[in-house]
């Protein structure tokens, strides 16, 4: 129904809120891997997943992608078996982390909020004990893009979540594969950006922040001996110079608001499998950063960047730590402010009434 009292109300109700809201700091552990479709069988992975120890996240969100193999059996049979033993291995080793980052200092534990797969694109989202509370409305999603967005090859597990009054959502997406093919690459970002959909029409972008952890497919445009040669001479700034998705945001055709930490780490694709030496097949591919973190949203801070050199797969894991604010305000005083701000309108109505229909009396 239409309220003709909503946009003056809803206008001062936010200048209201403003007096009353608090502002929290929330840091958080983000992490995309490739695991090309390798199932975990025990490799130690305390590097890979180590804590700062002056920063607790309160949240940790991991983006896997080739979880299963891509092959046409797997794409079929939706098999979920691999994500389940990550599930496990993951709440316990993150807890087991915890524990040695902070060692008394730790306070309770990591628990597993959800977890979502399509086919080899998987999302699963832990979170402190003490965020839990605070948590509310999650939501996991998923959208294809292969095949014209008939086939879950690629795609993205997508999470809206509502941490305190901020609206978050975190994006584990698979671009298209190749080379040359940075047309579809864009094309698949921009069809999840707007297809994706959570309750009530909101979008990825409609949140306070987004976070995109993927394997986005972007490569360096140059032979590969140059490439090679280059990341020998720790010469990154001006390998970055040929990377395909830094100069297509400079271009201003995908990730238009979203920003980038400032990569200093050797690309993360492709190595041979389980070794840290680059791809030695006839293929020959391009050294490349594949696998980004992008964000969006209000003063967020990137306290970290980097790859780590555990080998189980032909891709180096990327992970972030980052910081940002976020909003909470008492729901009774919301509404409390709500009702006394739409008792003020309608006196202020009824004056109006009041005072046009004595003049025209007289």
């Amino acid at each position: 129904l239409y309220d003709p009292y909503e946009p003056v109300v809803v206008s001062r109700l936010e200048h209201e809120l403003a007096k009353i809201s608090r502002k929290d700091m929330i840091h958080v552990m983000l992490c995309t891997y490739n695991m090309h479709g390798r199932p975990y069988s025990g490799e130690p992975l305390e590097s890979w997943l180590a804590m700062p120890r002056n920063m607790r996240p309160d949240f940790i969100a991991i983006g896997f992608q080739e979880i299963v193999n891509l092959d046409v059996q797997s794409v079929i049979a939706a098999d979920n078996s691999n994500r389940r033993t990550w599930e496990q291995v993951l709440s316990v080793e993150i807890n087991k982390q915890y524990r040695k980052a902070f060692a008394d200092r730790a306070d309770g534990e990591y628990a597993l909020v959800s977890s979502e797969q399509l086919v080899g694109v998987a999302l699963l989202l832990f979170a402190h004990e003490s965020l839990l509370p605070r948590l509310h409305n999650v939501q996991m999603v998923k959208y294809k893009t292969g095949l014209a967005g008939m086939a879950g090859n690629k795609g993205c597990v997508a999470a809206h979540m509502m941490l305190d009054d901020t609206s978050i959502c975190i994006v584990a997406a698979h671009l298209a594969a190749g080379q040359s093919n940075v047309a579809e690459r864009n094309s698949d970002f921009h069809t999840i950006r707007t297809g994706t959909r959570f309750r009530r029409g909101m979008h990825i972008d409609d949140h306070d922040y987004a976070f995109w952890l993927g394997d986005l497919n972007y490569r360096v445009d140059l032979p590969s001996d140059h490439a090679r040669k280059l990341i020998s001479q720790r010469q990154m700034q001006s390998l970055m110079m040929y990377d395909q998705l830094s100069l297509q945001m400079a271009s201003g055709k995908v990730f238009r608001g979203y920003s980038e930490a400032e990569i200093h780490f050797p690309p993360t694709y492709k190595f041979d499998a389980g070794t840290d030496i680059y791809d030695t097949s006839e293929k020959m591919r391009v050294p490349s950063w594949t696998d980004r973190i992008m964000y969006r949203g209000k003063d967020v801070r990137v306290l970290s960047y980097y790859r780590d050199e555990i080998r189980l797969s032909d891709h180096k894991p990327v992970l972030a730590m980052m910081e940002f604010e976020v909003l909470s305000i008492d729901k009774g005083l919301r509404r409390q402010i709500t009702r006394d701000l739409y008792a003020q309108r309608h006196k202020e109505e009824a004056g109006l009434t009041g005072s046009k229909t004595s003049k025209g009396s007289k």
